[in-house]
């Protein structure tokens, strides 16, 4: 199949230009070139592309706004699974309608049957890529944790719970005019406990997510996960900002997650001095029980204001202090994919110990944990013992599972 990118009338594949205006005519999956007409915008440039999408600039050629659209993968048009995340991410953020929210106002699909969606174009970077880059300020900490709290509050307050939250998903936008802002990112993965007739809940059996901020419910993939579960990973991030290191680092995300199930956190005060009042937070955030976790992100909110207010020299000379693991010198990367193993890790909560709190990890990110690069991964006595190790830890899960 082959399409007019003009006007979008299809053509059998033999075809080279377009009856109706002349265009040459374009394959079907190809990258949108500079020019081509998707609903009411026209596109000037492609930029970004992840696992689910493709991200491309575009402006309104009467008006001259400006816009992003996002395209589903040409190779994920039949996953029904995929395209309803797709739709969801959608619906979602519409549903919300909080301006720390990303704004979508488009939907439609392309001539080769790739589904779209219009959002709005925001100039700056993740938080993901700020922390890499400079340490943040009390006062910038302070404006970007609040305004989180904010569109997760007004998200769950919808019915929605966004389940893949992490700072590569909190964008920092730098308008022309003004104090940059949040808008927390990519709710693909949400899930909608409360939607309205109509509203597209997805059902699945394996964990979703990214491993280092996934809460314990999430990764038994248990059908119940809500708000608290944001509110876990939420502390996952405070935890990753106030002492440089998110708080389960491993080489495999296997571990990784066992560890969200059975391993208390270490203690953020041994590893950066934490004040007591943001400790016991981070802590209650991060509790393995939904129940013992803060019931709401206002709750969450009300107790960072007092934080900020009590403890704000405590907070500078530990924000002032060196910058995160990632934003050290990695000198080997293993990469740690996203989950996808079934809900294995049902293991008992009361075996939970605290992991030892020891120096952080070189170059620890949120789906990248990093290891010196000496030779070992070379040699094949230390890969045999690597994947036997892998072995006897999914056995030993199953196990406990099955008890």
């Amino acid at each position: 199949m082959r399409y007019c990118q003009q006007c979008g009338q299809l053509y059998a594949d033999g075809a080279t230009f377009c009856t109706q205006d002349g265009q040459p005519l374009h394959p079907g999956g190809l990258d949108l070139e500079p020019g081509t007409m998707v609903g009411e915008y026209q596109v000037t440039r492609k930029v970004g592309a992840g696992a689910m999408g493709d991200v491309f600039a575009g402006v309104h050629p009467v008006i001259g706004k400006r816009v992003a659209i996002k395209v589903l993968k040409e190779t994920l048009v039949a996953d029904q699974t995929m395209v309803q995340r797709f739709v969801q991410e959608a619906r979602a953020v519409n549903a919300i309608g909080h301006p720390n929210i990303i704004d979508v106002f488009a939907f439609g699909q392309l001539p080769d049957g790739r589904w779209y969606f219009v959002m709005e174009l925001l100039e700056g970077e993740s938080l993901e890529d700020l922390l890499a880059r400079r340490a943040i300020s009390v006062d910038e900490t302070r404006r970007y944790l609040e305004q989180v709290c904010a569109a997760l509050g007004a998200a769950h307050a919808e019915g929605i719970v966004h389940r893949d939250l992490k700072p590569g998903n909190i964008f920092i936008a730098t308008p022309r005019h003004g104090a940059t802002y949040v808008k927390v990112l990519d709710f693909g993965v949400a899930k909608l406990i409360r939607g309205a007739e109509g509203a597209l809940s997805l059902k699945t059996g394996a964990p979703i997510g990214t491993p280092c901020y996934m809460s314990p419910e999430q990764v038994r993939a248990r059908r119940d996960v809500d708000r608290r579960s944001d509110i876990y990973s939420f502390g996952v991030i405070l935890f990753e900002i106030f002492t440089g290191r998110v708080p389960f680092m491993h080489p495999s995300h296997f571990q990784v997650l066992s560890d969200h199930v059975t391993e208390l956190p270490p203690v953020p005060s041994s590893i950066r001095p934490v004040p007591p009042r943001l400790e016991s937070l981070i802590l209650r955030c991060l509790a393995k029980d939904p129940g013992s976790r803060p019931q709401s992100m206002r709750d969450v909110e009300v107790e960072l204001a007092l934080v900020f207010e009590n403890e704000a020299r405590e907070l500078r000379h530990v924000l002032g202090g060196e910058s995160t693991n990632r934003r050290m010198a990695a000198v080997g990367e293993v990469v740690v994919p996203q989950a996808s193993a079934s809900g294995a890790f049902e293991s008992a909560q009361s075996g939970a110990h605290h992991s030892s709190p020891g120096p952080p990890a070189e170059g620890a990110t949120s789906q990248v944990a990093t290891v010196p690069r000496r030779g070992l991964l070379s040699s094949p006595a230390w890969l045999a013992a690597l994947v036997l190790a892998g072995a006897l830890l999914i056995a030993g899960v199953i196990f406990l599972v099955r008890r």
